[in-house]
């Protein structure tokens, strides 16, 4: 039996470490969700985006506040969405598993 190389392990160590990246973004994301929930008040933040109309109107400024709840919900969206791709990338580079040379190979390019 012959040790595998240290070429053929990279791909597997490297998507262990890869894997762990992932999972570490999406405990951050899961814990910045629990945040805002329990803290909504981190919310008003997000309403200073929204530049203040000088219209007075209704409808402006309940889309204004709508605008500024949506977009903490899809800025944890997209966080969770990257993380959890990159937790993927990481489990498919440690299942993949480079060729190895044919045995025969290496005879032969001896005796040639």
């Amino acid at each position: 039996m012959s040790k595998p190389d240290s070429s053929s392990r990279i791909g597997p160590v490297a998507g262990i470490i890869v894997f762990f990246i992932g999972v570490a973004l999406l405990a951050f994301t899961f814990y910045s969700g629990i945040i805002l929930l329990l803290y909504p008040e981190r919310l008003a933040a997000f309403a200073e985006l929204i530049p203040a109309s000088d219209a007075g109107d209704g409808l402006t400024t309940l889309v204004a506040r709508v605008v500024a709840y949506l977009i903490p919900v899809l800025l944890m969206f997209v966080l969770g969405y990257v993380a959890s791709k990159i937790a993927a990338h990481g489990m498919q580079m440690y299942r993949v598993r480079l060729p190895a040379a044919p045995k025969g190979s290496e005879n032969e390019e001896a005796k040639g």
